[in-house]
């Protein structure tokens, strides 16, 4: 019998919230039935939920039949960065209207801890996205952002100036500057590239 939709949908997002923000680090082995008593429900719709996230690459499958937040190697970790700005280059190749970014409310004041700083990044590519027509590089540029959403946290952990990089790149598309806005992604982007083996670490000894 196929899991009841509400409950499934609520499993599916507790879990995923879960993964994103770091309590299931890199290498984590998830137990669907432990999983499923601390949620209160069958292990059907947790089973479900741990496979729509393996679609996702927010899990993968063990032979064992459990599942596991995948490792990510330096090379890994290089290769997503790399994918994430070709996404946001592409996105970016849609010029939409400037005004979109007024939304997106960035203030430096609030950005005190690595979790709202990631959260503030994810918001900020995904106003990104949302500027483009094509699903297909909105829903890739959405996964993608995903899966570096607790690298991001990390990121907050051993790298500087987090906020007002985000702030100089809102100030830029706001302004309707398209080249600085796509230099100031570029940068974004290499600084991260440069850290690579600084990210790695932190992403692996969280304390």
């Amino acid at each position: 019998m196929a899991p009841e939709p509400v409950t499934a949908e609520r499993v599916y997002a507790t879990l995923k919230s879960a993964v994103l923000g770091g309590r299931f680090p890199p290498r984590s082995l998830l137990v669907t039935q432990s999983i499923a008593d601390e949620y209160g429900t069958s292990i059907s719709p947790v089973r479900d939920s741990m496979q729509r996230l393996v679609g996702e690459g927010m899990l993968e499958p063990q032979p064992n039949g459990g599942f596991r937040v995948p490792d990510l190697s330096k090379k890994d970790l290089r290769d997503l960065y790399v994918w994430h700005e070709q996404l946001v280059r592409l996105a970016l190749s849609d010029r939409g209207d400037p005004e979109a970014f007024e939304t997106i409310d960035i203030d430096e004041r609030d950005l005190l801890e690595p979790a709202t700083i990631a959260e503030a990044t994810a918001a900020w590519f995904e106003a990104i996205a949302g500027r483009t027509s094509n699903r297909e590089i909105r829903g890739a540029l959405g996964r993608a952002s995903d899966r570096l959403h607790y690298v991001r946290i990390c990121e907050g952990r051993v790298l500087k100036g987090l906020a007002e990089e985000l702030l100089l790149m809102r100030q830029r598309a706001v302004a309707g500057g398209h080249r600085t806005l796509r230099d100031a992604v570029g940068a974004y982007h290499r600084r991260r590239l440069r850290r690579i083996p600084l990210i790695h670490a932190a992403l692996h000894d969280p304390d």
